[in-house]
């Protein structure tokens, strides 16, 4: 946890297990991961922690991304998102960082969010993977990781082989028109 950052100013302490935010049950670490990508900077949540053996509620306030991020100077959290195809892709900040377990390589960007009809979800790709690179070519931001798809599918021949880090394990995963029915 960043020392000084949101969460910490909040009270949560390592070892708590976060249950509830904004009022959204947490089932699996990629709906924690959602919500808080989705999350206004500003606004106050609640969050509901388990900590040894009892549930505490506890407040945070959504900070912005502090300006040197790791996607690139001057780009604030607002501009380190991008969507392509039904996907939402954010820069993969300490917080995600340590929100994904302290498993997540060092550069790529997280999968936020995947909708059912995405080209992409016929391949299990889940909110929480961290996509390290498209075919090949590291990526290091979601407007990065957007341009390499966007060049990739319109070669649609080729196909598209990501390779993830999903919960500390990497694997590669390809998809190609087939997938999708092309």
């Amino acid at each position: 946890m960043a020392k000084g950052g949101p969460a910490d100013k909040a009270g949560i302490q390592q070892g708590d297990v976060i249950t509830s935010f904004a009022g959204e049950e947490i089932a699996k670490l990629r709906d924690l991961t959602r919500i808080v990508a989705d999350t206004p900077a500003g606004q106050t949540v609640t969050i509901k922690v388990w900590r040894r053996d009892h549930e505490i509620t506890l407040e945070a306030t959504i900070e912005k991304q502090s300006e040197r991020n790791e996607g690139g100077a001057g780009e604030s959290a607002t501009q380190q998102r991008a969507s392509f195809l039904g996907m939402v892709l954010s820069v993969l900040t300490p917080e995600l960082r340590r929100l994904l377990g302290g498993t997540a390589p060092a550069n790529g960007v997280v999968v936020t969010q995947i909708q059912a009809w995405s080209p992409f979800a016929t391949i299990d790709l889940q909110p929480g993977d961290v996509i390290v690179s498209v075919n090949e070519e590291p990526v290091s931001t979601p407007q990065d990781a957007a341009a390499k798809l966007e060049v990739a599918q319109s070669n649609p021949e080729r196909g598209i082989l990501f390779q993830l880090n999903r919960q500390g394990a990497n694997l590669y995963v390809g998809w190609s028109e087939q997938d999708n029915g092309g």
